[in-house]
């Protein structure tokens, strides 16, 4: 287990550290809370959150260790950016093996320009759909630049 969790790509492994990092300080201030008001109550919707992302980061961290993602490689051809903000909502990613033009909603703030090489990891039971020719992705694990 110690030689596939040194064989794991590096954007997976920070998704897995971040997460159980915010449950860590989650718990930690759940735990002052009841340390300082002795009130459970209080404490409950942090101790909640906390359950939640060391949840998620041990899940993705399972994953990986089973080899249970796919990576998908390519170019991003188009980047669209909400109207005010300027945040990127949805890029179009030309994947280099068979063309297949893929949109992929955004659910992080990057800063992603046209001809970037990225790669994306997904879940390999994550839903792919199929809209107009293109395909249609709505969640990944992690994404990094190349």
């Amino acid at each position: 287990m110690e030689e596939k969790k040194l064989q794991l790509p590096a954007a997976l492994m920070r998704q897995v550290c971040l997460r159980i990092g915010i449950g860590a300080l989650f718990l930690i201030l759940s735990c002052l809370i009841l340390w300082l008001c002795h009130d459970f109550f209080l404490a409950m919707p942090l101790l909640l959150f906390s359950i939640f992302f060391c949840g998620s980061g041990i899940h993705v961290y399972w994953i990986s260790v089973k080899n249970q993602y796919v990576a998908v490689t390519g170019t991003c051809r188009t980047v669209e950016r909400s109207r005010f903000r300027k945040r990127t909502t949805r890029i179009y990613l030309l994947s280099e093996p068979d063309n297949i033009i893929i949109q992929v909603l955004m659910k992080q703030q990057t800063k992603l320009q046209e001809g970037d090489h990225i790669r994306i990891y997904i879940s390999d039971r994550t839903p792919v759909y199929d809209c107009g020719g293109e395909k249609l992705l709505c969640a990944y694990l992690a994404m990094e630049r190349i």
